[in-house]
């Protein structure tokens, strides 16, 4: 009977430790996949791991500075697209931190379970194709009056459409335009179903020097920007 008794426990031991090595492999394979993905994105990484449901990231900057630069509000946007493409499994949190070109800390943060909706939001998909909907965001924006660059809406990966969107603008109209953005955008989805679910927007001065990106998930309910000073 004892015999028999350690067999047990033997196999127990053996069946849990080829799991914990099943599980191990699965995630190594799972951070090499999303570190591919990530570089192939423009993102230089500095480290990398998946513990469980949770992204660990530490990535480079060009900033010189401890201010962030427009590639690193991109970078965390990208982070967050490919998190909540589900392409990497469960993963639900990000733990980022951003080093700048003199190893000073620019961004270092956690943001837990960023690929759930917002009770107060909704998926937005929308009818229109890509030429229609970039046709009714100029028109929109030529009627409010906006000196426009160029714009240009493509299929979000996430679903409905990604707007890209350049203005030219003077330094006191920027902090205007922002929320106005968001409202003409906003009205154009509910009134046309554009179906815009995430927008890029670069307000340059009439030199071309950038005054400020912004990078929005309406989804998702998260912004980012960088502003000159």
């Amino acid at each position: 009977m004892r015999v028999n008794t350690w067999l047990l426990v033997a196999t127990a031991v053996i069946v849990l430790s080829g799991a914990f090595y099943m599980n191990s492999i699965s995630a190594d394979n799972a951070t090499r996949q999303l570190q591919a993905q990530l570089i192939e994105a423009g993102l230089t990484i500095s480290e990398i791991s998946i513990h469980e449901e949770t992204l660990k990231i530490e990535t480079k900057s060009t900033s010189n500075s401890s201010e962030a630069n427009i590639e690193d509000i991109k970078t965390i946007r990208k982070i967050r697209n490919e998190v909540r493409s589900g392409a990497n499994g469960a993963i639900k949190n990000v733990d980022l931190k951003i080093t700048g070109a003199n190893a000073q800390i620019i961004y270092n943060g956690v943001s837990n379970d960023i690929t759930r909706i917002p009770d107060f939001s909704n998926e937005i998909v929308g009818k229109l194709d890509s030429e229609l909907a970039q046709e009714a965001m100029y028109s929109e924006l030529k009627t409010n009056g906006v000196s426009v660059n160029s714009v240009n809406v493509t299929n979000n990966v996430l679903g409905g459409k990604l707007a890209t969107i350049v203005l030219t603008a003077e330094i006191p109209e920027v902090d205007s335009l922002v929320p106005k953005m968001e409202e003409w955008i906003t009205s154009l989805n509910d009134s046309y179903d554009v179906g815009v679910s995430q927008y890029e927007l670069t307000i340059n001065n009439k030199d071309d020097e950038t005054l400020l990106y912004l990078t929005a998930d309406l989804v998702y309910r998260d912004f980012y920007s960088w502003q000159s000073t």
